[in-house]
């Protein structure tokens, strides 16, 4: 934001727009749908705090590699 000059929300809007073309492209090359779950090898929920998120992706990792 101070890098720009950007004002609180014109940093968030500019966020907001290089999402959305990330968005695009993704679905341009993928032709599937952004943050579709199916497109993932690995979804946590990680309110489950950052230790057991942590925890979880270590065991998921130690278990593929097998």
């Amino acid at each position: 934001m101070e890098m720009y000059g950007d004002s609180a929300e014109e940093a968030k809007k500019s966020i907001e727009r290089s999402d959305e073309a990330g968005k695009a492209y993704y679905e341009s090359i993928t032709h599937k749908r952004w943050g579709d779950s199916h497109s993932y090898e690995l979804c946590v929920d990680s309110s489950i705090g950052m230790e057991e998120t942590a925890e979880l992706i270590c065991s998921y990792v130690k278990a593929a590699s097998r």
